[in-house]
């Protein structure tokens, strides 16, 4: 919870209005503008970039500005305002700039370009000050690459892999489970969703049985056949896939014992919200999920590193195989896969360069024994 930010009722009425006139332009909903952004964005997205500008104004607030004054979003651009604004930030982080305030000079830059359509020489200089903030990382960021490091010990990849087994075995038994257990349940069917399918966290809790999960027949054995289209996804690729045996055993226990503890009234989403016919909300199920596997596991773990955790251990087993983890994760473009995982595979392949390097090692030493007994 972000305590510094503005409740959009403090913020002036006016500049609350440009703002949502910004995002419905941003939404692409006007498919015949011909001034606006190349490429409509999801609503997730457009939550994001609503965030970022509560962020901006609150940095504002924080830094004397009169708030009463701040009507519209053209003001926000001005470089000296931009550079109050950004500064409280960079501030917040120690002196230095983020990817999120990179992120935040990159929304005025739109907001310049598509809304406000402001001259080109102001609109160079936002492009400048966005640049100088931009932050680059090669390969992951640096808390999620710790994070993964406690997969470096073998015991914490056992103990995750087995975590949904293990919950299913300890409940099966029980003649009804409580609301203690199918809270685990829950969470021990979204690692294994992630384990096997690693889907972005809005795609999991979104997910509604009979028009992204459905029962089929593969190889002669009842499979559940995931489903989701390019539409759904954040970077436009379809998702088709079986589940793989005890996935389906899991989720058919979840759907029979576990998930009609959690409705209120009919719904068709696996993860069922408080609300009748919702689904889990993202922050809090994304809390409880890393809360129960510290408790239950003593990981850190969040559940959008679930995706991060199935590359390293995949690359683990076979350095340089980047298109299979492409094609499982949904990536557009192969660069963007090895740009994120590019070195999480240096241990194996360094493992396996060593044998080959010792192979040949251990020939001349056979050949040099060899012939000096011939000698």
């Amino acid at each position: 919870h972000q305590t510094y930010c503005l409740n959009w009722k403090e913020i002036h009425p006016d500049l609350v209005a440009d703002v949502d006139a910004f995002l419905q332009r941003m939404s692409g909903s006007d498919v015949l503008a011909i001034d606006g952004p190349p490429k409509q964005l999801k609503p997730s997205s457009i939550k994001a970039r609503k965030f970022s500008i509560r962020q901006m104004i609150s940095g504002l607030h924080h830094q004397g500005h009169d708030m009463s004054k701040l009507t519209s979003l053209s003001q926000l651009l001005k470089i000296e305002t931009a550079k109050k604004a950004l500064g409280y930030h960079i501030d917040r982080a120690g002196g230095k700039s983020t990817s999120q305030i990179g992120g935040l000079a990159q929304v005025l830059v739109l907001i310049g370009r598509y809304h406000c359509k402001i001259p080109e020489a102001h609109l160079r200089d936002l492009v400048t000050l966005r640049n100088r903030l931009h932050v680059r990382h090669k390969g992951l960021a640096p808390t999620n690459r710790e994070k993964l490091s406690q997969f470096r010990d073998e015991k914490n990849i056992i103990s995750l892999l087995m975590f949904p087994q293990d919950v299913y075995e300890r409940l099966r038994r029980k003649n009804r489970l409580l609301a203690k257990d199918t809270l685990l349940l829950e969470i021990a069917l979204a690692v294994e969703f992630e384990l096997m399918l690693p889907l972005r966290r809005m795609n999991l809790v979104k997910l509604v049985w009979g028009q992204h999960i459905r029962p089929v027949t593969h190889r002669g054995q009842k499979r559940f056949f995931v489903n989701i289209e390019s539409h759904e996804t954040k970077n436009g690729q379809a998702i088709s896939a079986h589940l793989p045996e005890f996935a389906t055993t899991l989720l058919e226990f979840w759907m029979e014992r576990g998930r009609p503890n959690q409705m209120d009234g009919p719904t068709d989403y696996i993860f069922p919200g408080r609300l009748p016919d919702t689904h889990k909300s993202l922050d809090q199920f994304s809390r409880r999920f890393s809360k129960t596997l510290l408790k239950e596991l003593g990981l850190h773990v969040h559940l959008h590193l679930m995706r991060h955790i199935g590359a390293f251990l995949y690359l683990g087993e076979k350095p340089g195989a980047y298109e299979v983890v492409r094609r499982v994760l949904g990536h557009a473009k192969l660069s963007g896969t090895i740009n994120s995982y590019v070195g999480l595979e240096m241990d194996p392949a360094v493992d396996a360069f060593d044998t080959v390097i010792l192979g040949i090692r251990d020939n001349i030493r056979s050949n040099t024994d060899g012939a000096s007994l011939d000698d």
